[in-house]
């Protein structure tokens, strides 16, 4: 469970800004596929925040994501944010211009710690239409690339749309938004100010949009358990099933000697036991 009403970002910014800055490649080949999973937050019991994992397909069914361009009505505008390091660009849907202000503020945070030379493209959407009164929002990339890691020892990986343009040099998807994220309009309980300090009871917006943001731009893992089985891979069926996301390369425990995925088998219990543990750690400054 996370508290992101006092909860440091730093890690999740140091984190990224090392996956982004691995150095610029061209791929021979490319497969592309949907981003499998967006990632809901959601008040649970205690009013805490807690990260669902949520299959597209349940995604879809619940909050309309193919068609949300034209069910949603209100104001629409496209603003740039750049920095000397990179550029965002945010499609707007329906948002209130405090809500907006506050959304700014969080790209603009995230503009100033990663560095790419292809922009990057949000479609936020500022709607009621499938949330309930404990969901505050979510998000996650448009696309995922089949794409050789930079460093040649890792092989393959999936790539979310905003690194793997980075990493490629050019933009692999220019009709479509790198990163989709819907928040809810109707929660009563945001604060919109841009100090990141909200009152009792209050969520900051500011930092629910930086955990979301987070995880279009690729912070998220392929691992799950399913009757006590951890595994990764699976996003496709057939031959490269196995393939995994670009952030399961860096999980370790805290041994800290060998990766998940070298030290674990994939499809096992012994998996799934350290993935239920409070014992996963990334190593993302060790390698790129």
């Amino acid at each position: 469970m996370i508290s992101l009403r006092h909860r440091s970002f730093t890690v999740l910014l140091s984190c990224l800004v090392t996956l982004l800055m691995v150095q610029t490649m061209t791929a021979a080949s490319e497969t592309r596929i949907r981003e499998p999973r967006h990632f809901v937050l959601e008040l649970d019991d205690n009013r805490g925040i807690k990260c669902v994992p949520m299959k597209a397909e349940e995604a879809e069914a619940r909050f309309g994501l193919q068609d949300r361009r034209a069910r949603i009505p209100g104001p629409r505008s496209v603003v740039r944010y750049a920095t000397q390091y990179s550029e965002f660009e945010v499609s707007y849907v329906g948002f209130s211009n405090e809500a907006k202000a506050a959304f700014e503020k969080a790209v603009e945070i995230w503009a100033q710690n990663i560095s790419s030379p292809i922009t990057i493209r949000i479609e936020a959407v500022w709607t009621s239409e499938g949330f309930n009164e404990n969901t505050l929002g979510h998000a996650g990339a448009n696309s995922l690339f089949l794409l050789p890691h930079p460093n040649p020892a890792f092989g393959n990986a999936w790539f979310p749309d905003a690194l793997a343009d980075k990493i490629s040099g050019f933009d692999r998807d220019r009709n479509g938004p790198d990163i989709v994220a819907e928040f809810n309009s109707a929660f009563s309980d945001w604060y919109f100010g841009l100090d990141q300090l909200p009152p009792f009871e209050k969520y900051d917006f500011v930092s629910v949009v930086l955990h979301e943001i987070t995880h279009g731009l690729g912070f998220s893992t392929s691992m799950k358990i399913e009757n006590g089985i951890g595994s990764w891979g699976g996003l496709i069926s057939g031959p490269g099933s196995s393939t995994p996301k670009a952030f399961d390369l860096y999980l370790s425990d805290s041994d800290f000697n060998e990766y998940l995925m070298e030290k674990y088998p994939n499809n096992s219990p012994q998996l799934g036991d350290v993935l239920q543990g409070n014992d996963i750690f990334n190593q993302f400054s060790i390698i790129v």
